[in-house]
């Protein structure tokens, strides 16, 4: 279970880089400066910003490095403030500002210095970086690209624009293009660690947990220190199902950042994997509290909509917490939504025409949602509608996928794995589709849905909570899990099925007769007339109040009972425990 995307927020990405070229940067000692402009008349200070001397002399320059190689950001930046009112075309000065202002955050001054040093060499490959990296924190993603496209241009060896292009595009879900923009950086810098963390979450992104594990785990014992690293390793640690180890890896980040809310949810949830309760109230105030203040304060909170269903968040904060993720989802394509260029087709007229309906998702495997809907497509009325299955995962080689495949037809099974958001929304659109279905709620890729790749936009079956986009038309549910009463903290409009919104057809494709069903059970050491009681979910979906009426009803049964749990440590322990 995981409250955020494994790749950290792009802001953190941008300063971690940052970060690590200021270090450098602060490091190196100047080239001989550039003189002033003629007649312009050096000021002296006996202890000033700029120490004893001339702020012109190459030695007032060393001074504001030394001042930021020591973390005094706001010294550094008066020194160089006052020498760039001297050498104005000083590009390295210029640039050294840029990098002050980046490190405290002020991306839109960052920018402004670095185009200052542009408009002196337009080919200086720090100040382009340093643009680009600016622009990428201010969300202009398409200007930000084409500047580390020309660092790259000019200097195809220039690192630190590798590591932040294959940022902005995880960033933009083009992870393919990321890992190997990474695979090059790290080609030639192969112990730079800020570039190995993002190829590592940018294969957790692909799914590649295993890969992503090792990657992230020599990322942490380099620099344990690291917060951003034990982070990443934990998620890491959780996805290979490693959760004891990824508990104590949370509880090392948030021993490192005692403030940090990210930390504190995140070992929220690592606890329940194990179902380990204790103290589960006193942690959800805290996640509660970090929740509020995150929204409060305009951030996406850490906990997604899927997860808020997972925990006793009340309906107002859960469809709040929906509309910051969905708001987020299309801030990230929004400059990329002018040059989309995709149309709307209308819905066929007459009786002839047929509706072209897409189901999306990234579980097309070895999964509970496929395990669902594994005939599924083949009871469409064919001369209404035609079926589409999109996969943005890569083919398991399972059984569930390839009925799914015979199902739908192999050639309306689309694999659209490792393809970027705008190239997904694109292809859709190609095939004139009328409705797209997700049926996972893919939480990394409900940006694609922000394209209105589709006339009409539909959320269903594997998370019955809003997704608080505006633009998804309908979500599919019941009076149950959505209660009239509660249809005004859902943002799209209730499509309610009569008895069930979950569709199930295990009958078709397990259609076992009585003989196998008994011989099944004295496989399993069953009597043919004992009653089974099992919960086939993640521990982690299991509360304390549902587990105890679980428990108590075997306790109260006559029959025999056996229930089955699935875990591969100590969180199958603890909930025998609590039987």
């Amino acid at each position: 279970m995981s409250f955020s995307l494994p790749s950290r927020l792009l802001l953190v990405l941008v300063t971690l880089l940052l970060l690590f070229l200021c270090e450098n940067a602060w490091a190196r000692k100047p080239p001989p400066s550039r003189g002033s402009k003629g007649g312009q008349r050096a000021r002296r200070f006996e202890d000033g910003p700029c120490g004893p001397g001339s702020v012109t002399d190459p030695d007032s320059l060393q001074y504001a490095i030394e001042k930021g190689k020591g973390g005094d950001m706001a010294a550094a930046e008066t020194c160089l403030l006052a020498y760039i009112e001297e050498r104005p075309e000083d590009v390295q000065a210029l640039c050294l500002l840029s990098e002050v202002y980046a490190r405290t955050q002020r991306f839109e001054k960052s920018s402004e210095a670095a185009e200052q040093a542009l408009m002196v060499d337009p080919d200086s490959t720090e100040s382009l970086f340093l643009k680009a990296s600016a622009l990428m924190a201010m969300h202009e993603y398409s200007t930000s690209r084409e500047f580390f496209e020309r660092a790259l241009e000019i200097d195809p060896e220039h690192v630190n624009s590798m590591v932040n292009l294959g940022a902005l595009l995880g960033h933009l879900n083009d992870h393919r293009a990321a890992v190997n923009v990474y695979r090059q950086a790290l080609a030639l810098a192969p112990d730079m660690w800020v570039a190995k963390h993002n190829y590592g979450t940018t294969l957790h992104s692909l799914k590649l947990f295993a890969q992503a594990r090792e990657i992230l785990q020599e990322v942490f014992d380099v620099n344990p220190g690291c917060f951003d690293c034990a982070m990443s390793l934990a998620n890491a640690l959780k996805e290979t199902r490693e959760n004891i180890k990824s508990k104590e890896m949370y509880e090392h980040a948030l021993w490192r950042n005692p403030l940090s809310r990210e930390a504190v949810l995140h070992l929220y949830t690592a606890m329940q994997e194990l179902v380990d309760w204790d103290d589960r109230d006193i942690m959800f105030e805290r996640v509660l509290n970090a929740t509020r203040a995150q929204l409060e304060e305009g951030k996406v909170p850490t906990v997604n909509p899927y997860y808020s269903l997972l925990s006793p968040f009340g309906p107002e904060i859960m469809l709040k917490i929906a509309l910051s993720h969905a708001q987020h989802a299309y801030d990230k394509v929004s400059s990329l939504l002018v040059d989309a260029d995709l149309k709307r087709v209308p819905l066929p007229a007459g009786e002839g025409g047929k509706v072209n309906v897409a189901y999306m998702m990234a579980d097309y495997r070895q999964h509970v949602t496929s395990h669902l809907i594994q005939t599924v497509f083949a009871r469409h009325d064919a001369s209404k509608v035609s079926a589409f299955a999109i996969a943005l995962n890569g083919d398991d080689g399972g059984s569930f996928r390839r009925r799914i495949r015979e199902s739908v037809g192999g050639d309306r099974f689309l694999e659209l794995y490792g393809q970027s958001d705008a190239e997904i929304a694109s292809r859709i659109n190609q095939l004139s589709m009328h409705v797209l279905v997700d049926i996972d709620y893919n939480k990394e890729r409900l940006t694609i849905m922000a394209f209105r790749p589709a006339l009409l936009q539909v959320t269903w079956l594997a998370h019955p909570g809003t997704s608080g986009a505006k633009f998804v038309d309908y979500i599919v549910l019941d009076q149950v899990v959505a209660p009239p009463e509660h249809a005004q903290f859902v943002a799209e409009r209730i499509v309610y099925m009569k008895h069930h919104y979950q569709v199930n057809d295990h009958r078709v494709c397990y259609p076992y007769d009585e003989v196998d069903r008994r011989a099944l059970r004295r496989q399993e050491g069953l009597e043919e007339d004992a009653l089974v009681v099992a919960n086939f979910n993640g521990l982690y979906k299991i509360e304390p109040e549902s587990f105890h009426i679980w428990r108590d009803g075997i306790l109260r049964c006559k029959e025999r009972g056996r229930g089955g749990g699935r875990g591969g440590g100590g969180e199958y322990f603890n909930l025998l425990d609590r039987s």
